[in-house]
């Protein structure tokens, strides 16, 4: 079984700079969870400022 699983969230706000911490987890159809993958995460930050 195939499986993901993006968790985002924001550690600071200093500014007008946004850090966000992603940890992801991805299992391919060998069913290990442990095989090296590399790749990126795209995120969207919308904000409301005064």
């Amino acid at each position: 079984m195939f499986r993901e699983k993006i968790d985002a969230r924001i550690e600071r706000i200093t500014d007008r700079t946004v850090f966000v911490r992603v940890d992801y987890l991805l299992r391919d159809s060998s069913g290990n969870i442990d095989d090296r993958y590399e790749g990126r995460v795209d995120v969207l930050v919308i904000a409301e400022v005064a």
